[in-house]
């Protein structure tokens, strides 16, 4: 191996170079968890299908995926130090010993003879050395949950095995994995011998972050603006644009907050509560009214090109001495670069433009040069373009009002954080947070919360959010928004989601599920989608617990009545794959069938996996006895379980025979409810 100073490596090539990377103690712990593993699987699979969809004539340049940077550092040994790019070496090292594992089985055609060792240590952390190369022995996991070993890396290969489970029964392994060594590439940076790392570090630290691919999309819209010929509309266009841009940018800020008063009240009402202007024209035209000279001479300065942003002082330096600024009091589902693609979908479906946009960061910039700034389609008029970002910007500011007043977002403004749909409303000259709906519709209101709350846990990836589309999409469409025809729509998209995908042999596309008019067919459910590892997404697990809520009715079961969505990605065995016992283990067909399975966090996972049901039930009674439980199903499997004092063969039926009652009964209702337009998403 050369000891060029920067270097590209197919992540194959990676794994084969002999040389020995180290982590070294100053750096944290493995610390990835089911969002950013999540990611990286979609990142890769995403690309992976591009690479498919490429032309003949396109070069192998085009097909490759750079997942990221490598920064090492060669110690007097001759090993790599790790400076930058640790947890994402580890989890593709993870990832090659899922892999190697795998190919182990029968059933599955995947040549992995050339990955035998890996190539990554540890300083002074035996307990992960020792993971990684149990892993690699092949060791079962159950084995590995205990104080000897590392929990996180094995939950994180917990994680990425339950990820290739998908992908396996998607008979996609052979493709993914092709894609995975020999397109997807690595950069690894070498940093001089005689540097000084603590100044390295430093200066990492202070260097503040890269020009973002959203703010190089705001200089490319602006552009456009600039090239408007009436210099009236020019600055009023530029300066709306601006302002709208920084009042949205910030996902934990309602919008209101980012315009002065005078202008929240144009845009907001008099009590910020409402969405004045009817379209881009009406915008333009209010702010244009109100707009003041200071702000009109602030315009000019406030366009930079890129590369006058690129020249800019980093914010983390200029201001190193002042005082960070106070968190804010929630925190958004969602960051601005994928809302920016949200809202992208609901401007298309706006202008009438039956066209899918890719919901991912990572394709930001391509997919406004597709849609907005038309790139591609030869010529065409400029008018055109400029009425695009027009109407994008309208589109960006109601979007950013109704995300702000009607999604679900984490609050943190009581001693324990907690969920809520809260709206901005104005008390004199000061504004308060408030319920979005009346308290006289507390119970509809809840379920409201719980859905949505089951939306976002199901999908915790900040990108490819589509239930999060079609929510905006149908409050985008309609002025009234009452709490019962919100949640009408919340469950009618909640019902497409299971029953014409998940729980469907037809599997239909989200963008077809969100804005086409599927007819609703009388269907069986496909029991093989509710078997462990063939069910597609956990939504299945938590819009069942939303409907056993809701089938509770007044109960005054305080679990019930208390239950609360929490980030749960841990799909267990209820009667456990590798018990405690010898001669214990049910059939496969009944072990993994959907009524022994259920939905648990993956630290529970980690300190129960191979008890049996009733250590299990002992476990979580404490909690039950609190009022609390991590999932509604496990909470009948347990009273199931003290009822008939066993969990075997009969009691896994039963159960599973009461949970596609459930679904069948839903699914009555959504064929009967499907012919109300007035709901449809």
């Amino acid at each position: 191996m050369t000891n060029e100073p920067i270097q590209t490596f197919k992540v194959q090539a990676l794994f084969e170079n002999k040389q020995t990377y180290i982590i070294p103690m100053y750096q944290r712990n493995y610390a990835w968890g089911e969002k950013e593993i999540d990611q990286l699987i979609l990142d890769i699979q995403d690309y992976q299908k591009q690479t498919d969809q490429l032309n003949q004539g396109q070069t192998q340049e085009n097909k490759k995926y750079y997942i990221g940077t490598l920064v090492v550092f060669e110690r007097s040994n001759g090993t790599y130090e790790i400076i930058d790019g640790q947890q994402r070496f580890t989890t593709l090292t993870l990832l090659a010993i899922c892999l190697k594992r795998l190919s182990k089985e029968e059933k599955i055609v995947l040549d992995m003879s050339w990955f035998n060792q890996f190539n990554l240590d540890f300083q002074s952390r035996p307990k992960s050395s020792l993971t990684f190369q149990a892993l690699l022995r092949g060791d079962h996991l159950q084995h590995l949950k205990s104080s000897e070993y590392n929990a996180d890396l094995v939950q994180g290969f917990e994680l990425l095995q339950r990820a290739m489970e998908k992908i396996i029964n998607q008979d996609g392994l052979s493709v993914f994995c092709k894609y995975l060594f020999e397109n997807v590439v690595i950069t690894q940076v070498l940093v001089p011998k005689d540097t000084d790392l603590n100044h390295y570090f430093e200066v990492m630290n202070n260097r503040g972050e890269q020009l973002e691919k959203h703010e190089i999309l705001k200089a490319r819209l602006m552009s456009v603006l600039n090239q408007i010929k009436d210099e009236a509309d020019k600055t009023s266009s530029m300066t709306l644009f601006t302002s709208i841009w920084n009042a949205t940018a910030n996902m934990e800020r309602y919008v209101q907050y980012g315009f002065s008063t005078i202008y929240r009240d144009v845009i907001f009402g008099k009590d910020w509560g409402d969405f004045v202007p009817e379209n881009a024209s009406s915008l333009l035209e209010i702010f244009s009214r109100n707009v003041e000279s200071k702000e009109q001479t602030s315009s000019k300065s406030n366009f930079k090109s890129i590369s006058e942003m690129l020249k800019r002082v980093p914010e983390g330096i200029k201001n190193k001495d002042t005082k960070e600024e106070k968190p804010e009091r929630f925190n958004s589902i969602i960051n601005f670069p994928n809302f920016l693609l949200q809202v992208l979908q609901i401007w298309l479906s706006q202008t009438n433009r039956n066209e899918k946009v890719a919901l991912d960061d990572k394709q930001l910039i391509d997919q406004f040069e597709k849609y907005i700034l038309l790139k591609g389609q030869g010529n065409p008029e400029h008018e055109r373009v400029i009425e695009n970002v027009k109407g994008f910007m309208f589109t960006l500011l109601k979007c950013k009002f109704i995300f702000d007043q009607y999604i679900v977002k984490r609050d943190y403004s009581t001693d324990h954080d907690d969920w809520s749909i809260k709206k901005l409303k104005r008390y004199e000259n000061t504004g308060s947070y408030v319920n979005t709906f009346e308290v006289n519709n507390t119970d509809i209101a809840q379920r409201v919360l719980l859905l949505m709350t089951a939306f976002h846990v199901s999908t915790p990836t900040l990108s490819y959010k589509y239930w999060l589309n079609g929510a905006l999409y149908w409050l985008y469409q309609n002025k009234d928004k009452s709490v019962s025809d919100y949640f009408n729509a919340l469950q009618h998209l909640a019902r497409k989601f299971i029953f014409q995908r998940y729980l469907n042999e037809k599997q239909i596309d989200y963008f077809d599920l969100i804005y086409g008019n599927q007819t609703i067919d009388d269907f069986k459910i496909d029991q093989s989608k509710l078997s462990f590892g063939s069910i597609e997404n956990n939504f299945v697990f938590n819009y069942l617990d939303f409907l056993i809520y809701c089938h509770a009715g007044n109960s005054n079961d305080k679990v019930i009545k208390n239950f609360k969505f929490t980030q749960r990605s841990s799909v267990e065995h209820f009667y456990a794959q590798q018990v405690e016992v010898a001669n214990g283990k049910l059939d496969d067909k009944t072990l993994h069938s959907f009524g022994n399975l259920c939905l648990i966090s993956s630290s529970k996972n980690s300190s129960i996996g191979n008890r049996l049901p009733s250590a299990k039930r002992d476990y979580f009674l404490h909690e039950i006895n609190t009022g609390k439980i991590d999932t509604l199903k496990l909470y009948l499997m347990i009273k199931l379980l003290e009822e008939e004092k066993d969990w075997g063969t009969t009691q896994i039926q039963t159960h599973k025979e009461d949970m596609l009652k459930l679904f069948e009964s839903d699914y009555q209702d959504f064929f009967k409810m499907s012919a109300d337009e007035s709901i449809q998403c």
